[in-house]
C-alpha cells in the first residue's frame, strides 16, 4: 500500500489535495456509525490519508504542500483525530481493534505535526493538557468507566498517545528550537498533572504514562530532570501513607519502567540515591513476598541490577546507623557471596518442587551468619553507628525469605520455615534488635493455620509433642528474654495476643500457642488492656471448639495470666472480671492444678501486690454493691455477670487464707460474707417491705458460692459455706415455696426458677443421712407444689401467670425427682416419693404448652423469644416426672395411653425434653410387647427416636441423645424377641446403620458396643449374642482408618493427655474414649469370659469362628491389587485372626480338622508378616493339643515344595517353635524327623527359604541339646559340622544372625506368650502395624464393662515375661521406617539447579515491554532466522523459543497465524511474546533476502553442499541472516545459488542428518557463542 501511494504521488496527473480532503470527508462522515465493517473502513482511510501525507512530506512536494493549507491540517487534527479518540474507550475496552486504531490514529497525527507549525502544536499541547484537567476534575471512581464523547472526557490512554505523539517530534526535543521553551511550560504543567493522575489509575495505564510520559519528560529536559524525579518518589511514596492495597505493584511498575533514570549502570543516578534509602528497600521486600508472581519479578530485577551495579562501581552503599542494604567495596567477595544466596534462594522458590529447594536451604546457615553484627571480626549486639559495625546482612532479608517460605505451596517449605524460626538463635541472629516483632508477632504465628506442620511422623509413638510444642515454648520465651525493655516486651506480648485473637483458628495451633505463653518466665507484662484481649479469646474465640481443646486453652491462659500480669496497672476488680470467664467445668475448678495455681499465686500476690487489705475490702465493697437495690429492679445479666465474679473472687481468696480468721477488728473473713447474705434470707419473713429483688439477689450468690465450691470437703471454707445454708435453711425452704407457689407473673422470671432449684440441688448435697427434718421440707415444698399445679390445671383459661406457675412448681418437682434417682438411700426419700407418684398417677399430660395472647413483647423483645425456653423447661421436667414415676411403679400408668403421648410430645418439645421422652419409652416398650400394640408402632416409635436422635447430628446434644437411643432400643426385653420378628430385624437395621455411621462419626459405635456388651454379660446374654452374631463379627473387626490428616487430632489429644494433671481439664473431664480400639476392647472383654466347658459359650465362639472365616475368605477374594502394609485388608485379616486365636481354646474333636485345613490354606495365601505370626501361632497351638497334627508338617513339606517360598519359611518357622513344648515321649521321634526334613533346604534356591532353614537346624540342634537328646544328636552329628562352616562363612554367619535376632524367632514362646498384652499390643507393635492397632492390657481394663476386673480371663492379661516387649520391632527383612525425608538432603555447599536469569536480559514489567524492553533485548543487527521453508509446528514453536534464548534479532515465518496454534505455543513457553517476529511467504523469500543482503546482512544456509563449510571453522558475521531448509527437501537450488555461504554441521555417526529444530539450534547457540566471545574480547 505503502509503495503504491508513493507511484501514485509521482504522476502528474494525480491531485493529492482532492484525494485528502474526500478522505477527510469520508472519515468524517463515517464518525457516526460504529458498526464492525465501518469502523475497518474508517481505520483504513485513516492509514491512506497518513501515507499520502507522509509520502507528499518525504517527497519534499513544496508545490503540492502550500496547498494544502493549515486550515486542512487542524480539520484533520481536530475533526478526525481528537474526534476520534474522544470515542474510543480503550481503559475499558482493550480489544486489538480498539488499540489498533488509537495506534492509526496517532499516525495521522504525527504526520499532521511533522507538517504543520509550531503553533498548531502549541495548539495540540493546549487541548490535551485541558483534557487532562477534565479527566482530573471528574476523577471517575471507577478507572474503568465507560465516558460518553458529550462528556469531553477524553481516554487517559488516547491523551497519553497524543504526548507519545508530540515527544517524538524532533522539534520539541531540540532545546535549540523556537517551540522548545512553550513546550517547556507546558510539559511542566504535564508533569504535575501526571503525578495527580497516577493515584486513581490501574496498573495497565500507569505503565503507558510512566513509559510515554514521566520518562520522555525527565529526558526532554535535563534542567528540570533532578527536581522532578523527586517529586515522583514523593508521589510514590504517599501511596503508602495513603495505605493503598495495590500499592506496592504500582510502586515496583514505576520503579521499574525508570530503572534507567534511578539506578544506571553507568554515572550517578538522576537525583535520589534509592539504593541509601531503607524506605525503598522495605518496598522491595514486601514486593518479594507479593501474591502476584509479576511483582515479586519486578522486586527481583531490581535488587539484582542493583547488585550488578554495585560489583562493577566499586563502592559504598549504606545508610544511617541499620541499613537494609549494606555493601562494603573492603568486603566485596563476601557481599557478593551474600547477595548471590540470597537471590539464589528467593529464585529457587519460585519453583514448586520440593527437590529443588531443599538443597538450597542449607545456605541459609552462611546468611544466618551474615546477620551477625560483627566488630573487629567478633561477633556481638549492635551499639554504635555503622561505621563502628558491619553485618552482612540485614536481617529484614531473612525475614523476607521466611516469608516467602511460608507462602510457598509446599508443605514443606513452610514446615522447614517454621521449624528454623522457632530454633533460632536469637541472641545471635539479631532480629528482634532490628525490629522484626511485627513479623515474629503476626505474620510467622499466621503461618500456623496450616495444619499439616503438627502430623506425627512416622516412627513418633502417639503422645509425643510435634516440633511446634517446644519450638513454641522456647520461641517466645527467648523472644521476650532478648527483647530485654519491659514496654516493648509488654507490645510484643499484646501484639501476639491480637494475633490470636483477630483470626478465626483451628484449635490445634490455639492450644500449642496458649502452651508456649504459659511458659515465658514469671514477669510484669500484662496490663489492662492485654488481660481484656485474653478475655475476649475465652469468651468469643473459644465458643465453637470441642470441651477438651477449649479446656486446654484456659488452663494455658490461666497460667499465662497469673504467670505475666502486672499488679501496677490491673486492677483486682478487672482481674476478677477476666478470671471469672474461666470455665469451671473446664479449667477453673476448686481442687486442680490451675485453681491451686491461681490461689498460690494470690496469696503471694496479697504480701507483694494487692495486699490483703485490699483484697478484703474490694470483695466486700463488691458484695455490698450487688446487695444495693431499688424497689423496682429485677435480676439481669449484669446482675448475673457480677455475681459469677463476687463467687469466683470469695473462693478463690478463702482458699488463699485472705479471708482466713480475723487477726484485727478490720478484717473480713468467709464468715463475715457469708452473714451478710444469711442475714437478709433470715429477715425476708420479718421485713415485709425487703425489695424481693434483694433477697434474690442474696439467694442467688449464695448459690453461686456453693456452686463454685464443688465438692464438699473437710477444711474450714467448706464448713463455713455448708454452716451457712444451715443457719437459713428454713427461711431458705420457706421463700422458695412462697416464691415458686405465687410471685411469678412474667417469662423473665424463668431465670429465678433455675436458681432456686438449684438451691434445693445444694440442700441435698449438704444434707446428712437420715436427716428427717429435710426429708419434711422437701416433702412439704413438694405438697405445695404439687397444690399449685392441681389449682392452676383445674383453671380453663390459663393466664400467663398460671403458667410460669406451672412451671415453676414442676421444675421443683423434676429436680427433687433427680435428687431422689442420684441418692442411693431410697429410703429417707420415701415420703417424698411417695407425694409425686400420688401426684404423677393423676396427673393431666401435656403434650404442648399453648403461648396465650397475654404473652406480649416486654420492651426488649426478650417475651416472645424465650417463650421456646419456657416450653422446653416445662415439657422437659413434665417428662422428667413421669420418667420417675416409671422407672419406680412400672405398672402405675396406663402404657398404651402413654405411649402414644410420647410419640406426640417428639413432634410439639424441643431437644431437651427428647431425652426424658426416650427415658419414658425404653420403661414402657417391654410393657407394651405384651398389650395390643403393634409391632408396626413399637418400630414407629423408633424410627422417630432415630429422627430425633439425628437431627442434633453437628451439636453437643448428638451424645446425650444417641445414648438415650440406644438405651431405649436395645434394651433385654426387645433384644430376646426371635431371630425372625419385625422388631429385631428392625433393630438389626438400626445396628448396621449405626456401624456405618461409626466409620464416619468416630464414637458412635462405642455407645451400641457398649450397651450391646452390657446385655451380652447378662444371664441369657449368651443367646442374645449367638442372635446378633453377625453384630459381634462387625465388632470384632471395627476399625476406623484415618488419613494422616485426620489423624492429626487425636495424636493432639493424646499429646495433651500426656500432660496429666498440668491441666486441669484432664483431671476434670473423662478421657477421651471416641476411639475404635474401645469397641474391640469391650468385645474382647467379653470373648474373654466364655467358657469352653459350658456348651453354650462354646456354640457362639464357634459360630463366631465361622463368621470371622467367611470375612477372611472375602478379603483374600476381594484383594485383587498389591497388598500393603496397614492397608484396610491387612488391617482387618490382622483383626480376624486375633480373635480367632483367641477362640483356639474352643476348638474341639469335632472341628478340629476343618480348623485346622482353614489356617493352612490361609497361609499359602497370606502375605502380611503380622497376619502369618497370628497364623503360625494357631497351627502350634492347635499341634500341641492334637498331637495327631505333627505328622501331617511333614507332608506339607512335600506339598510346598512346588509352593510360594512363604508358605515353606511359615512351615520351617512352625517346625523350629514345637519342638521343646512337646511331651517328652514325643520329642525324640519329632527331632528325629524334622532336621533331616530340614536339611535339604539349607541349600534350597531361593534365599529366604534358605535361610529360614539354616537357622532352624541350629535351633533344632540345640534344643536337642537342652533336653538332652543325645540319640538325636549322635545320629545327625553332620549338624555340628555344618555349623561350623557357617560360622567360618561371614557372609552367610551375618544373615543367620540377623534373622536370629528377629523377635519371632529369637524370643517368642507360643505357650508362654499367650496373653492379651502379646496379642493385642506386643506383637502388633513389633510387626510395625500403624499405633491404631495397638490396644494396652490398660484399654482392656478401662473398658470391662462386666464389673469384675480381670476376674474370670481365660487368659492373662499381662505376659509372663517383658523379654519380648524388649525385643528389637519390624521383620527381619523389613528396616523399621525411619522418618521420612523429602528427597534429598539440606546441604549449604555443593552445586544446585540454577534457573536464574541475568538481570539483563530479565523483563521487569511484561505489561509494559511493547514499548521499551522488545527492542532492548533483540537488538537489531544480529542474527535473522528464516524459517519460512519449515512447515511443521513443532519445530517452529521449539525454534521460536531458542531463538529468544539466545538473543536472535528477527524470527522469520512463513505465515503469523502459526502462533496462534496450540502445539506452537506449548513448545514456544511464550517466546513469541519476547522477539521481533516478521511474516515472510515462501514466494517472497528471494525477495526479502535481497532486501536483507542491501542491509549489509551475510545470507547463510544450514545446508550440506559441494562447497558447504564445517560448522567448527565458520565465523559468522555479526550480521547473518541464516536461512533453514524444509523437513524433507532442505532448501532448493534456486535459493541456495543466492546464499553466500553453506555451513554444515559435524556427524560421526550413520544416520544422514539431524531434526531441523535440533540443527537450528546448534547453529544459532554457534552464532551467539561467538558473538559473546567478541564481547569478552572487546
Amino acid at each position: 500500500m505503502a509503495e503504491l501511494i508513493q507511484l501514485m504521488c509521482k504522476i502528474s496527473s494525480f491531485d493529492p489535495l482532492s484525494v485528502i480532503r474526500h478522505l477527510t470527508g469520508e472519515i468524517v462522515n463515517d464518525s457516526e456509525t460504529t458498526c464492525t465493517d465501518s469502523i475497518g473502513k474508517k481505520i483504513n482511510n485513516i492509514n491512506i490519508l497518513s501515507s499520502i501525507l507522509k509520502s507528499l512530506h518525504l517527497a519534499s512536494d513544496n508545490h503540492t504542500m502550500d496547498k494544502i493549507v493549515s486550515a486542512d491540517i487542524l480539520e484533520i487534527i481536530s475533526g478526525i483525530c481528537f474526534a476520534l479518540l474522544l470515542e474510543l474507550q480503550p481503559s475499558y475496552d482493550g480489544r486489538e481493534n480498539t488499540l489498533s486504531s488509537v495506534a492509526a490514529i496517532c499516525d495521522l497525527l504525527m504526520v499532521c505535526m511533522e507538517i504543520c507549525q509550531d503553533d498548531q502544536v502549541i495548539v495540540v499541547l493546549k487541548k490535551c493538557d485541558h483534557f487532562l484537567d477534565v479527566w482530573l476534575a471528574e476523577q471517575p471512581c471507577i478507572p474503568d468507566q465507560k465516558h460518553s464523547k458529550e462528556q469531553g472526557i477524553m481516554d487517559i490512554i488516547c491523551t497519553v498517545e497524543i504526548y507519545k505523539t508530540v515527544f517524538s517530534l524532533e522539534r520539541c526535543r531540540l532545546n535549540t528550537s523556537d517551540i522548545f521553551e512553550k513546550c517547556c511550560t507546558l510539559f511542566d504543567s504535564l508533569f504535575s498533572k501526571v503525578l495527580n493522575i497516577l493515584p486513581h489509575v490501574p496498573n495497565k495505564v500507569i505503565s503507558r504514562i510512566v513509559f510515554g510520559v514521566i520518562a520522555n519528560l525527565l529526558k526532554q529536559d535535563p534542567n528540570q530532570a533532578v527536581s522532578r524525579m523527586s517529586k515522583l518518589w514523593n508521589t510514590v511514596e504517599s501511596f503508602v501513607v495513603a495505605d493503598r492495597i495495590d500499592f506496592i505493584q504500582q510502586t515496583l511498575l514505576i520503579l521499574c519502567s525508570l530503572a534507567d533514570f534511578l539506578f544506571p549502570v553507568t554515572g550517578e543516578p538522576l537525583g535520589i540515591h534509592l539504593k541509601c534509602s531503607n524506605h525503598f528497600w522495605m518496598i522491595v521486600q514486601q514486593a518479594m513476598v507479593h501474591t502476584n508472581p509479576l511483582t515479586r519479578k519486578r522486586a527481583m530485577y531490581l535488587l539484582k541490577r542493583i547488585i550488578d551495579i554495585c560489583e562493577k562501581q566499586f563502592a559504598d552503599v549504606s545508610a544511617g546507623a541499620c541499613p537494609v542494604f549494606v555493601w562494603k567495596k573492603a568486603s566485596e567477595k563476601e557481599f557478593s557471596k551474600t547477595w548471590e544466596d540470597v537471590v539464589l534462594i528467593l529464585e529457587t522458590l519460585e519453583e514448586k518442587q520440593v527437590h529443588v529447594i531443599k538443597p538450597l536451604l542449607g545456605r541459609m546457615e552462611f546468611l544466618l551468619k551474615a546477620t551477625f553484627l560483627h566488630s573487629g571480626g567478633n561477633c556481638q549486639l549492635i551499639k554504635g553507628p555503622f561505621h563502628d559495625v558491619l553485618y552482612y546482612l540485614h536481617t529484614s532479608w531473612l525475614v523476607t525469605i521466611f516469608k516467602r517460605c511460608l507462602m510457598h505451596e509446599s508443605v514443606f517449605v513452610i514446615k522447614w520455615a517454621v521449624e528454623t524460626i522457632l530454633n533460632l538463635d536469637y541472641d545471635m541472629v539479631p532480629l528482634l534488635t532490628q525490629g522484626q516483632h511485627e513479623f515474629l508477632s503476626t505474620s510467622f504465628l499466621l503461618a500456623f493455620q496450616e495444619l499439616k506442620i503438627y502430623t506425627r511422623q512416622q516412627g513418633v509413638s502417639r503422645g509425643s509433642s510435634p516440633f511446634v510444642g517446644p519450638g513454641l515454648i522456647n520461641f517466645f520465651s527467648s523472644c521476650i528474654r532478648v527483647i530485654q525493655e519491659p514496654m516493648r516486651q509488654a507490645s510484643f506480648l499484646k501484639q501476639v495476643l491480637n494475633t490470636i485473637m483477630s483470626t478465626s483458628w483451628s484449635s490445634v495451633p490455639v492450644m500449642f500457642f496458649t502452651q508456649g505463653l504459659s511458659h515465658i518466665p514469671q514477669s510484669s507484662l500484662l496490663d489492662k488492656d492485654a488481660i481484656f484481649i485474653i478475655k475476649d479469646i475465652v469468651v468469643s474465640r473459644l465458643t465453637t471448639m470441642e470441651p477438651h481443646a477449649k479446656g486446654i486453652v484456659q488452663c494455658f491462659l490461666v497460667q499465662t495470666l497469673i504467670n505475666l500480669i502486672d499488679q501496677n496497672q490491673v486492677s483486682l476488680e478487672d482481674f476478677v472480671d477476666v478470671i471469672s470467664k474461666f470455665d469451671k467445668d473446664l479449667c477453673l475448678q476448686r481442687g486442680t492444678t490451675q485453681w491451686k495455681q491461681t490461689v498460690d499465686w494470690l496469696e503471694k500476690t496479697s504480701t507483694t501486690g494487692w495486699s490483703r487489705q485490699s483484697v478484703q475490702k474490694t470483695v466486700l465493697s463488691m458484695v455490698q454493691d450487688c446487695l444495693q437495690v431499688k424497689e423496682d429492679t429485677e435480676i439481669n445479666m449484669a446482675d448475673q455477670l457480677k455475681i459469677g465474679q463476687i463467687s469466683r473472687l470469695v473462693l478463690l481468696a478463702a482458699d488463699a487464707g485472705i479471708l482466713g480468721n480475723k487477726s484485727n477488728p478490720e478484717d473480713v473473713t468467709l464468715d463475715d460474707l457469708l452473714n451478710l447474705l444469711t442475714a437478709i434470707i433470715n429477715s425476708v419473713s420479718s421485713h415485709a417491705y425487703m425489695p424481693k429483688v434483694k433477697a434474690d439477689k442474696a439467694v442467688y450468690l449464695l448459690a453461686a458460692i456453693s456452686e463454685e465450691q464443688g465438692k464438699v470437703c473437710d477444711n474450714p471454707v467448706d464448713s463455713s459455706i455448708q454452716h451457712a445454708f444451715f443457719v437459713c435453711q428454713k427461711e431458705l425452704y420457706d421463700y422458695i415455696a412462697s416464691r415458686v407457689n405465687s410471685d411469678y407473673s412474667e417469662i423473665r422470671d424463668l431465670s429465678l426458677v433455675s436458681i432456686y432449684t438449684e438451691v434445693i440441688q445444694i440442700f441435698h448435697k449438704y444434707a446428712m443421712p437420715g436427716d428427717a427434718w429435710s426429708s419434711r421440707s422437701l416433702t412439704d415444698l413438694c405438697t405445695r407444689c404439687i397444690q399449685t399445679l392441681k389449682v392452676v390445671q383445674s383453671v380453663a383459661e390459663k393466664s400467663l401467670q398460671h403458667q410460669m406457675l406451672q412451671i415453676a412448681a414442676i421444675s421443683v418437682l423434676s429436680t427433687v425427682c433427680l435428687l431422689i434417682d442420684d441418692d442411693s438411700d431410697v429410703k429417707s426419700w420415701q415420703s417424698v416419693a411417695q407425694c409425686i407418684f400420688d401426684y404423677v398417677i393423676s396427673m393431666k399430660l401435656d403434650t404442648s404448652f399453648t403461648k396465650e395472647e397475654a404473652v406480649t413483647d416486654d420492651g426488649n423483645g426478650d417475651g416472645k423469644r424465650n417463650w421456646g425456653k419456657v416450653v422446653s423447661r416445662f415439657m422437659t421436667a413434665q417428662w422428667q416426672l413421669v420418667c420417675f414415676c416409671l422407672r419406680r411403679l412400672p405398672c402405675s400408668v396406663p402404657a398404651e395411653c402413654l405411649f402414644y403421648k410420647c410419640l406426640e410430645a417428639f413432634d410439639t418439645g424441643s431437644w431437651e425434653s427428647d431425652l426424658p421422652v426416650m427415658d419414658c419409652l425404653a420403661a414402657l416398650l417391654p410393657q407394651l410387647l405384651t398389650c395390643n400394640v403393634k409391632p408396626e408402632q413399637l418400630t414407629m416409635a423408633i424410627d422417630l427416636a432415630w429422627v430425633k436422635t439425628n437431627e442434633e447430628h453437628h451439636t453437643a446434644g448428638f451424645w446425650l441423645k444417641l445414648r438415650s437411643f440406644i438405651n431405649m432400643a436395645f434394651q433385654n426385653s426387645l433384644l430376646h424377641q426371635p431371630k425372625d420378628s419385625i422388631i429385631l430385624q428392625h433393630l438389626l437395621k438400626y445396628a448396621r446403620k449405626l456401624f456405618s455411621f461409626g466409620d464416619d462419626k468416630t464414637g458412635v459405635l462405642n455407645l451400641l458396643v457398649e450397651k450391646l456388651c452390657d446385655v451380652w454379660h447378662s444371664l441369657d446374654g449368651i443367646f442374645i449374642a449367638e442372635k446378633l452374631i453377625t453384630l459381634l463379627t462387625d465388632a470384632c473387626i471395627f476399625g476406623e482408618i484415618y488419613k494422616k490428616a485426620d489423624n492429626l487430632f487425636p495424636d493432639v489429644w493424646a499429646y495433651f493427655v500426656t500432660l496429666q494433671d498440668e491441666v486441669a481439664v484432664n483431671e476434670i473431664l473423662p478421657r477421651l474414649k471416641r476411639n475404635g480400639l474401645v469397641v474391640r476392647s469391650m468385645i474382647v472383654n467379653f470373648l474373654i469370659r466364655l467358657r469352653p466347658e459350658d456348651s453354650k459359650h462354646t456354640d457362639l465362639a464357634m459360630s463366631l469362628w465361622k463368621e470371622l472365616v467367611q470375612r477372611y475368605q472375602l478379603l483374600v477374594d476381594d484383594t485383587v491389587y498389591r497388598q500393603y502394609n496397614n492397608s484396610l485388608s491387612h488391617r482387618c485379616k490382622h483383626r480376624i485372626f486375633q480373635i480367632l486365636l483367641l477362640m483356639e481354646p474352643f476348638i474341639s474333636e469335632d472341628n478340629r480338622v476343618e480348623c485346622w485345613s482353614f489356617i493352612w490354606k490361609s497361609l499359602v495365601t497370606e502375605v502380611h508378616p503380622s497376619v502369618r505370626h497370628m497364623q503360625e501361632w494357631l497351627v502350634l497351638r492347635l499341634a500341641l493339643r492334637f498331637p495327631t497334627f505333627v505328622d501331617d508338617l511333614w507332608i506339607y513339606f512335600d506339598e510346598f515344595s512346588e509352593r510360594r517360598n512363604l508358605s515353606l519359611t511359615s512351615l520351617i518357622t512352625i517346625v523350629s517353635h514345637l519342638g521343646p513344648h512337646l511331651p517328652k515321649s514325643l520329642q525324640s521321634s519329632y527331632y528325629m524327623k524334622a532336621i533331616p526334613t530340614v536339611i535339604p533346604w539349607c541349600m534350597a534356591h531361593h534365599f529366604n527359604t534358605r535361610l529360614h532353614a539354616q537357622v532352624t537346624i541350629i535351633k533344632l540342634w540345640n534344643q536337642c541339646i537342652a533336653v538332652e537328646l543325645d540319640d538325636v544328636t549322635s545320629a545327625f552329628s553332620i549338624v555340628k559340622t555344618f555349623m561350623c562352616f557357617n560360622t567360618e562363612n561371614n557372609n552367610t554367619m551375618k544373615n543367620v544372625k540377623k534373622l536370629f535376632e528377629n523377635y519371632f524367632i529369637k524370643t517368642f514362646d507360643f505357650v508362654r506368650d499367650y496373653s492379651l498384652e502379646t496379642i493385642f499390643y506386643t506383637l502388633p507393635v513389633l510387626a510395625i502395624l500403624t499405633d491404631e492397632e495397638w490396644i494396652s492390657p490398660e484399654m482392656f481394663t478401662a473398658h470391662d464393662l462386666s464389673g469384675n476386673t480381670q476376674m474370670g480371663y481365660r487368659l492373662p492379661l499381662y505376659n509372663i515375661t517383658s523379654d519380648l516387649k524388649c525385643c528389637h520391632a519390624g521383620p527381619w527383612r523389613i528396616k523399621p521406617p525411619a522418618e521420612k525425608s523429602e528427597e534429598c538432603d539440606e546441604d549449604g555447599e555443593g552445586d544446585v539447579q540454577k534457573k536464574i536469569m541475568p538481570w539483563r536480559l530479565m523483563t521487569p514489567d511484561e505489561e509494559s515491554f511493547d514499548y521499551e524492553f522488545k527492542k532492548k533485548l533483540h537488538k537489531p543487527g544480529g542474527l535473522v532466522l528464516v524459517t519460512s521453508l519449515i512447515e511443521k509446528i513443532p519445530n517452529l514453536g521449539g525454534l521460536c523459543r531458542t531463538s529468544e534464548i539466545f538473543g536472535v534479532s528477527e524470527f522469520v515465518l512463513r505465515n503469523l497465524h502459526y502462533i496462534d496454534d496450540k502445539m506452537f505455543q506449548v513448545l514456544s513457553v511464550t517466546a513469541q511474546n519476547w522477539i521481533p517476529i516478521t511474516e515472510v511467504p515462501p514466494e517472497r523469500l528471494i525477495e526479502f533476502m535481497d532486501d536483507k543482503r542491501k542491509e549489509g546482512y551475510t545470507l547463510i544456509g544450514a545446508e550440506q553442499t559441494a562447497n558447504s563449510m564445517c560448522l567448527t571453522k565458520y565465523r559468522f558475521p555479526t550480521k547473518s541472516l541464516l536461512l533453514l531448509g524444509n523437513e524433507k527437501e532442505g532448501i532448493p537450488v534456486n535459493l541456495i545459488q543466492l546464499l553466500d555461504v553453506c555451513v554444515e554441521i559435524p556427524q560421526q555417526g550413520i544416520i544422514r542428518s539431524l531434526n531441523v529444530h535440533v540443527s537450528g539450534a546448534l547453529l544459532i547457540w554457534e552464532y551467539a557463542r561467538q558473538q559473546m566471545e567478541k564481547q569478552t574480547h572487546s
